[in-house]
């Protein structure tokens, strides 16, 4: 049977008539949710049952919206397969989110653990990881030492107009504020 036969076979033998695209939506949003409801109170059988009424409820939006199934089932694939980049940029002092080569956020890394909760925030919003212009041996090797102003705050292909982030924040801060008063 193909999604036309079906859409008319669902439609003839519909319990409700639908009286808007809206009702149609909404009891497809209603059978979903009671699916799920069942499956999370552990009842497999009953979350089948009502994902069965949701393709019933489905196919009778697409009648009610005139939607083509097999042009939306190609549609629908076209999507899946532009699915946008996500690449998270670490660098030594912060991390930067981009998203097909637009930047959609950042934050300064402090420590270890700021950097393991990138990562980790990395993997759950399916961000390739991209390590910038840091050696491998590097890594929070020097957290805590004292650093020279101009290697600590700023990098080769960053220009800050605020104050600069670095490992040891309280150095920097230091050299800031003694040439601030020499100005």
């Amino acid at each position: 049977m193909d999604f036309k036969e079906a859409i008319e076979l669902i439609w003839e033998n519909r319990k409700y008539k639908t009286t808007s695209e809206k009702e149609a939506v909404s009891h497809l949003n209603e059978e979903v949710a009671e699916s799920l409801n069942a499956l999370l109170r552990g009842d497999r059988e009953t979350a089948q049952a009502e994902l069965e009424d949701a393709l019933s409820c489905m196919l009778i939006a697409f009648k009610t919206l005139e939607i083509n199934p097999d042009e939306a089932v190609l549609r629908q694939v076209n999507r899946m397969k532009k699915q946008p980049q996500r690449i998270m940029h670490i660098y030594t002092d912060r991390v930067e989110i981009k998203v097909n080569d637009e930047a959609k956020g950042g934050w300064a890394i402090w420590s270890a653990d700021d950097l393991r909760e990138a990562e980790k925030m990395a993997r759950e919003f399916n961000c390739q990881i991209v390590k910038e212009d840091i050696p491998k041996q590097k890594w929070f090797s020097d957290l805590g030492k004292p650093q020279r102003l101009e290697e600590s705050a700023i990098s080769k292909n960053r220009i800050t107009n605020s104050q600069p982030t670095c490992y040891n924040n309280q150095q920097l801060m230091f050299e800031i504020k003694k040439n601030a008063r020499k100005n």
